[in-house]
This record gives C-alpha cells, sequence and structure tokens, in this order.
C-alpha cells in the first residue's frame, strides 16, 4: 500500500542527522559544481537508485579496505570555461586553463583506476572525452607548472619579452656608467 510514499519524516531525518551529513558533504566536496546538488540532497525511496547507489558505494568501500589511495583533487566549477571555448574570439584566463589542466588530469587518473575489475559500476558513470591528450598538450605549451603564461607561449609574448630583457639590460648599464662616471669624479662614495 505504502510503496510509493515515504516513511521518512523530518524527525526520522534529524535522528540520523541527514542534515548534518549533507552539509559535511556540501562543505567537502571536491568540486564545486557539487555543492548545490549536496545541500538539496534529499532521501530517495527509488529502489534502483538505492541499489545503484550502494553499489557504487561497495565499491569505494572494497577499495578503502584494500588501502588503495582515493583521488581527491579540488575542482572548482567549470562551466563557464567550457562553455566559453565555444565563443569566438573569447579568451580564457590562466586560472581558467589551470583548472582546464587539473580536470583532465583527474580525468585520466580516474581513467586508469576505474580500468581495474574493481570498478566496473563506476568505470561505466565515466563519458569518454576526445583528444585529452591534445587539451594537454595545448595547454602545456602556453602554460607553466606555476600556472605562468610561458614566455614562448607565442612569437610575439617571446618577442616582447626579448625586448624588455635589452631595455632592462641597457638601462642598468647606462645607470653602471653614469654611477662610475660620478663616483670617478668623487660625487658618489
Amino acid at each position: 500500500i505504502m510503496k510509493n510514499s515515504s516513511l521518512i519524516d523530518n524527525s526520522f531525518i534529524n535522528d540520523v542527522s541527514f542534515k548534518e551529513i549533507r552539509s559535511w558533504l556540501a562543505k567537502n566536496t571536491s568540486c564545486e559544481e557539487n555543492i548545490n546538488y549536496f545541500e538539496t540532497l534529499s532521501p530517495t525511496f527509488n529502489e534502483n537508485k538505492l541499489i545503484e547507489g550502494f553499489t557504487l558505494t561497495e565499491e569505494l568501500l572494497k577499495s578503502l579496505l584494500r588501502k588503495e589511495e582515493i583521488i581527491l583533487p579540488k575542482l572548482s566549477d567549470l562551466d563557464s570555461a567550457i562553455m566559453s571555448l565555444n565563443k569566438e574570439h573569447y579568451q580564457l584566463e590562466i586560472n581558467q586553463f589551470e583548472e582546464i589542466r587539473k580536470m583532465v588530469l583527474y580525468y585520466k587518473k580516474l581513467k586508469k583506476k576505474f580500468k581495474k575489475n574493481q570498478f566496473e559500476k563506476w568505470e561505466s558513470k565515466i563519458s569518454y572525452i576526445n583528444n585529452l591528450e591534445h587539451i594537454s598538450m595545448e595547454i602545456n605549451k602556453v602554460i607553466d607548472n606555476n600556472a605562468e603564461i610561458k614566455n614562448n607561449a607565442s612569437k610575439e609574448l617571446n618577442q616582447i619579452i626579448l625586448t624588455i630583457k635589452k631595455v632592462e639590460t641597457s638601462i642598468d648599464n647606462k645607470i653602471k656608467t653614469e654611477l662610475n662616471k660620478y663616483s670617478k669624479l668623487g660625487f658618489l662614495r
């Protein structure tokens, strides 16, 4: 009779600390996009979803029992950066490139980890992304390991940096020459 209705009321949710669990999940999620998901999480009564969730959880639990490292990066909200890639003449910020690079590395690690037989359910959850190596290579051409633009990111930038270095060297030499000249004249000691 009550198959589709809820036997869970607010007192039960309070008794099992569901709100605290939901809050903890939102606070400790590795991806900003999941914060809202966890904050609005509610109990489910769908038997198929429960079985699927338990199966996924069981795979992770067994991994922990085998003392395998679980990959836990912190990822920012990448929606705007990814959507901007389709816009003509749009320029991503350095931090957006860095976040995309982190996401690509995270994806590679997950795919590698989930190829093992112990993660059949999780592997089926991860969709395929084309051209990962190309994406990494293109980002690495422009951004260094410290999330800074490389001097040789473009021919124009490299030329500008070389010109600036020449001007700085010229100024340094001029200052030294003038200091030596006034030092020999006795104005500087």
